[in-house]
């Protein structure tokens, strides 16, 4: 961050541009009144480009340039000299009698900005004024006419509209919560019609040019009835703002509107305060509809936050009415055309087109859409995602299908925003509510700054995936808790853990008629943990979706086989348990009663593996067809704690898998083909964490790509394991040339340079794959290293690819899957930083579960680490560190 510096003199005070800044220890009682007397905002003492710094030193990820206005970001010296430049000058002059440079600079610069199109601007101080000198010279215009009309009084406007916060521009604007207080003092000149609304406005099966016909027909009876010559002009945010979030006109919208108010020889006022001067891609956004406005108001990215600045633009054919009338406007105000916000806009503005803004808006907006989309698209409760250029809103639902909102009392987008100022996101985001109706509706904006780039978009976006998971889940998680509570009190003292799953899917369970006979269950708890995998968990895992899920196609077998029911029942407690819809005791009592049921069952084939046929016979085939699932279902919840317990059951699994021929039948069975997958992924997990070979041979694996179960295109293999099958393959090679060399074994060519070339290619292929996200160095020739230390760096590097992609960019994927990058990056971990980060970030990614978990888990991290660092000082190993501690 540019200029700001941490404590580096250990006075616990840090400094920007080598300046004491005021800490917060002790603050005396403030005397802002702030926009929320019951909370106290954070204290900015600094900014650099995207970043705000807090007094405490927190620097924050401005996403969304305050309210769209910090178009530049913050602190541009080139904006600050001008800004100096003209207090040399003339500070302030009073516009009534004097005009200044500054002004008409900036004033020129905007009219030629349209073309000719508009031929003054009208310089104030704020948005919220700048409405209301567009409705008084609307009224004017037509006292004005050479046949003056002064019956035109009405103005119309939209629902779900901002235009401001005075009494005339709230009057104009249509939210509810800001207006009911004031209701009475407000104009009842003002009347409303429906928004361009896409996601809620537009019937099933309507098409946009039929619901643009609907949207122009609305406005014509509301001309119609209010009288069509007592309508002086129709008002609307060319894309809306703060109340709705982003929507921007659908195509032909506004020209339709027009052709309206054109028909009845009313004047149309574009708002353009938040959506103008250059944030969606265009300097005027009304440049994109083929629609040119009456007047027109500009104000955020018109000064970039530097000074107060707004403007209105006004038409031609305005102005000579008002010149060839009594030749002024009716209205003023003190800080009217101000020097020094005029020089500061003014500089703004040519900045944008000095450094070619505007292009970039349209590409990083472009980028930022497409971004969105591919993260949010799918989460359960984003119901919609729009924008245009730097300009993005998300909104949020209960439901999809129903586009149910959250109710206000959630305060869904405000929590948002104070969750995002947390110092683990460190990200503003601009909250909005009351879009639907001025009361139920939640959306977040974002606003980057017109030189954003796309790294800044993808942490910004990051952050905002991260925020939206946390409270989005802890709002359906306090629902849930609510809805079981009142069933049962007693659940409410079992703390859920976190899981995306369908709310209302959930909520209708407990309504929903039985699927089976109770005879298959030994209890009810057991038949209600079932029917929630079968509707569910089955449903939401990150498997194939449709009728090949295999998840789906367990149940019926299960219902036949009591050791695969009762592992389906265990999972299924534990999915329960992340909702806090059962007890930890309950869920704890059934896996160590599947972990016995589980051995004593292996125990009973071991003669059979001893004796190791070449087949089982087909008597025994469903039997051991059901162990084999349960086997390796069980194992991955087990996996993750690294458990040697584990290990005689996932050789059985192996001998199982290899006896009933499932290797043969991957293409045509999507229940062998998960099985061995998931097998994979115990088995490797367990290989590296005990130091072994895996079981699978490693012709196997390697000799896999060119069949479909195992094409890197073809998406199971990712969506099933969690994990990008060309590094499963990785793995499993560097695991068997790692044995090889520890052994002192010769390879197929019988050389140690073949074992130095295999490595050399792997961590190239690796290095090569990581290229997009963590590496962009030369790879070193193969003499400069030896075997290896080649084969560590693969090790380094397939745990850092594993992690990025799964913990970070993936953020869908079940957290056990997840712990599986995290032990491998925990077993390089060297430097006593790198090994406190690990410890810290075990203990909260396994807050939740039984201590005895833990410590297993934890405490054979530090096993390895004893080994390798005993291995470290016989070499005379250097200590380095490798964790990416993101």
């Amino acid at each position: 961050m540019g200029d700001y510096t941490p404590d580096v003199a250990g006075t616990g005070v840090p400094t920007l541009a080598g300046k004491q800044v005021e800490t917060a220890d002790v603050k005396p009682p403030s005397g802002v009144l702030y926009h929320q007397l019951r909370r106290e905002p954070l204290n900015i003492v600094g900014g650099r480009g995207s970043y705000l710094i807090t007094d405490t030193g927190l620097e924050i990820l401005d996403a969304t340039c305050g309210a769209a206005v910090s178009c530049l970001g913050h602190s541009d010296e080139r904006v600050h000299e001008a800004i100096l430049e003209q207090l040399k000058k003339i500070p302030y002059c009073y516009s009534m009698y004097f005009t200044n440079s500054a002004a008409e600079s900036l004033s020129k610069f905007l009219v030629d900005s349209t073309g000719g199109k508009m031929s003054r601007a009208y310089i104030v101080s704020s948005g919220t004024e700048a409405v209301e000198a567009a409705v008084k010279m609307s009224i004017q215009y037509f006292t004005e006419l050479p046949v003056p009309q002064p019956q035109r009084v009405n103005i119309i406007s939209r629902k779900s509209s901002y235009h401001g916060n005075t009494l005339g521009s709230l009057a104009v604007g249509h939210h509810a919560a800001r207006r009911r207080i004031y209701e009475s003092l407000l104009s009842k000149n003002v009347h409303h019609i429906s928004q361009c609304y896409p996601y809620r406005g537009m019937k099933t099966n309507e098409s946009v040019e039929d619901y643009v016909v609907r949207l122009a027909r609305e406005l014509e009876d509301e001309f119609q009835r209010l009288g069509p010559d007592t309508v002086c002009a129709f008002v609307a945010e060319t894309m809306t703002g703060a109340t709705l979030g982003c929507v921007p006109p659908l195509p032909g919208y506004l020209k339709a509107m027009k052709a309206v108010c054109e028909k009845h020889g009313a004047l149309m006022i574009l708002d353009e305060v938040m959506s103008g001067m250059g944030r969606t891609g265009t300097l005027h956004a009304w440049e994109q509809e083929d629609v040119v406005p009456d007047l027109q108001t500009i104000a955020k990215g018109l000064g970039a936050g530097y000074a107060p600045i707004a403007g209105l633009l006004i038409n031609k054919h305005v102005v000579d009415t008002l010149s060839n009338g009594t030749g002024a406007f009716v209205h003023s105000q003190t800080y009217q055309g101000h020097p020094v916000s005029c020089a500061a806009a003014y500089r703004v503005q040519q900045i944008i087109k000095e450094d070619n803004l505007l292009p970039n808006v349209r590409a990083m907006g472009e980028y930022l859409g497409q971004i969105l989309h591919k993260r949010l698209d799918g989460h359960p409760r984003v119901g919609d995602i729009r924008g245009r250029g730097l300009f993005w809103a998300m909104e949020f639902v209960q439901d999809k299908a129903t586009k149910e909102p959250y109710p206000p009392s959630k305060a869904l987008s405000w929590t948002l925003h104070t969750t995002g100022l947390k110092p683990e996101y460190s990200i503003s985001l601009m909250p909005g509510s009351g879009g639907i109706d001025g009361v139920n509706g939640d959306h977040i904006i974002l606003a980057p700054p017109y030189n954003t780039t796309r790294a800044e978009i993808d942490l910004m976006v990051d952050r905002t995936v991260r925020v939206i998971k946390e409270d989005v889940y802890n709002a359906e998680r306090n629902t849930i808790n609510a809805m079981n509570n009142s069933q049962n009190p007693t659940l409410s003292r079992h703390k859920p853990r976190r899981r995306d799953i369908r709310t209302a899917e959930l909520e209708s369970l407990a309504r929903s008629p039985a699927l089976f006979a109770d005879t298959c269950f030994e209890s009810t708890e057991e038949k209600s943990a079932w029917e929630y995998y079968v509707r569910l968990v089955s449903s939401n895992v990150p498997a194939l979706d449709g009728p090949d899920n295999p998840y789906r196609q367990l149940s019926i077998p299960a219902l036949s086989s009591p050791i695969l029911l009762e592992t389906i029942i265990c999972i299924a407690t534990e999915h329960m348990l992340n909702f806090g819809l059962t007890s930890v005791d309950l869920a704890a009592r059934r896996q160590q009663r599947m972990l016995r049921t589980l051995g004593q069952n292996l125990i009973n084939i071991d003669a059979e593996i001893n004796s190791n046929p070449a087949t089982i016979p087909s008597a025994n085939k469903p039997e051991r067809e059901a162990l084999l699932t349960a086997v390796v279902l069980q194992g991955i919840v087990v996996a993750q704690t690294a458990d040697g317990v584990l290990e005689p059951h996932v050789k059985c699994a192996f001998w199982l898998m290899q006896a009933l021929g499932y290797f043969a039948e991957i293409p045509q069975n999507p229940i062998a083909r998960l099985i061995v997958q998931r097998f994979g992924m115990v088995d490797l997990m367990l290989a590296i964490s005990r130091q072994r070979r895996p079981y699978a041979p490693q012709t196997f694996i390697l000799n896999q790509p060119n069949q479909n179960h195992w094409d890197t295109t073809e998406p199971s293999f990712h969506k099933m394991t969690g994990c990008p099958q060309p590094l499963m393959c990785l793995l499993v090679r560097i695991s068997h040339l790692a044995c090889d060399m520890s052994e002192n074994l010769e390879t197929e060519a019988g050389t140690e340079a073949t074992i130095l070339a295999e490595a050399f290619k792997l961590d190239s292929e690796l290095r090569a794959w990581g290229s997009e996200y963590m590496y962009n160095g030369e790879i070193p020739a193969p003499c400069e290293r030896t075997p290896l230390d080649i084969l560590s760096e693969c090790f380094y590097w397939t745990a850092h690819l594993l992690l990025a992609r799964r913990v970070f960019r993936d953020q869908t994927c079940s957290l056990r899957v997840q712990h599986l990058p995290f032990y491998l990056a925990a077993r390089e971990a060297v430097s006593p930083e790198d090994r406190t980060w690990v410890r810290r970030k075990h203990e909260s990614m396994t807050a939740y579960y039984r201590e005895q978990q833990r410590n297993s888990a934890m405490g054979l991290i530090e096993r390895i680490w004893e080994v390798t660092d005993s291995l470290r000082e016989a070499e005379g190993g250097a200590v380095r560190s490798t964790v990416d501690r993101q």
